[in-house]
């Protein structure tokens, strides 16, 4: 059995074409527009002044839900 067939089956009510299309969407560290050199830029508000950002150490094949993809590829 594939890794998708079996990631299917701990996804309960998504067949094998919805995870597989939902993981494609996901956008890993190393490709996040908010991440620079294995640091990710974490603000409280889009609108806070630099002072207030957080450098969060991340690993390139990580994620989360705020990813949003570099532009400049």
């Amino acid at each position: 059995m594939s890794m998708k067939q079996t990631m299917c089956e701990f996804v309960h009510g998504v067949n094998c074409k919805e995870v597989a299309e939902f993981i494609g969407a996901i956008v890993r560290c190393r490709d996040c527009k908010f991440c620079h050199k294995n640091y990710c830029e974490k603000r409280i508000s889009p609108t806070v002044s630099p002072s207030e950002i957080y450098w969060i150490p991340v690993e390139p094949d990580g994620f989360c839900k705020w990813g949003e993809r570099r532009e400049d590829d």
